[in-house]
């Protein structure tokens, strides 16, 4: 299935890399495929040793594939992309695509608010918030880092429930009568640091996706400032652009992030 041009400028070995991220993002190669040994990759492109290990090892380090010692070579899992519906939440999202959502819940405790935090939330400093960290899993597999701040007040009783299956937007609805109506959400890119690159599983360079959100129920409160780090291919953003009902041209407008805005912060 893969070949190579000789006579090529692109190198062999960028060549052997853009054949398997292509039949890898067209899910030609599925999840959890086991590669053609190096010796028959070899043997079959006409290549050297070294073209072939330079291009898997690449291949390993931005997240198409891993690696086995004595086994070889198979392609990563991941999920699809994440549709980017403010309002609906991983445990949903995930349910909908067929993939079994659960959390690793690092901390999730009632502390102060710092100045950034009461400002995003509309907080006086040193109001009490409770603060939500978690890495999002899918099927058992790392998809993005989150950090999560709701005011306190609103949602007495919410560092007690296990975050490990429950779904947060569910128990805002459910138990504390928060509707949710709107959020504004920020998409980026950013190096992750090192405790985020691992439990991501993020290889050289650990670029993920940052999205983060201020979500407001129908008083127009802020009921959840969150900050989330993705997977960029296990967790991938899909936007989703409908026409407007009235059949002018719908936008998308990229506008730079407001240089006075708040740093982020505990």
């Amino acid at each position: 299935m893969l070949n190579v041009n000789k006579k090529s400028a692109v190198p062999l070995y960028q060549q052997i890399k853009d054949q398997v991220r292509e039949l890898v993002d067209g899910r030609a190669w599925a999840s959890g495929m086991q590669l053609p040994s190096e010796r028959e990759l070899i043997a079959e492109l006409d290549v050297s040793r070294i073209t072939v290990r330079q291009a898997l090892r690449d291949l390993v380090a931005e997240g198409y594939l891993t690696s086995a010692a004595g086994k070889g070579f198979f392609v990563a899992p991941r999920s699809g992309p994440q549709d980017l519906e403010a309002l609906v939440s991983h445990t949903a999202a995930m349910r909908a695509s067929d993939v079994e959502p659960s959390s690793r819940v690092i901390d999730c405790v009632v502390q102060e608010a710092s100045a950034a935090v009461a400002q995003w939330l509309r907080l006086p400093v040193g109001a009490e918030v409770v603060h939500l960290v978690r890495v999002q899993l899918g099927n058992g597999l790392p998809l993005a880092l989150q950090r999560v701040w709701l005011p306190h007040y609103l949602v007495p009783g919410l560092a007690e429930v296990n975050f490990t299956r429950a779904s947060l937007f569910e128990q805002l609805r459910e138990r504390f009568g928060l509707h949710l109506v709107r959020a504004e959400t920020t998409v980026s890119a950013r190096l992750a640091d090192p405790d985020e690159a691992r439990e991501l599983e993020l290889h050289d360079p650990p670029i993920g996706l940052s999205v983060n959100q201020l979500t407001f129920d129908e008083e127009d409160r802020v009921v959840e400032l969150s900050r989330s780090l993705h997977h960029p291919l296990r967790l991938p953003v899909r936007i989703v652009q409908a026409m407007p009902a009235q059949g002018g041209a719908a936008t998308v407008v990229a506008q730079p992030v407001p240089a006075r805005r708040p740093e982020e912060g505990n």
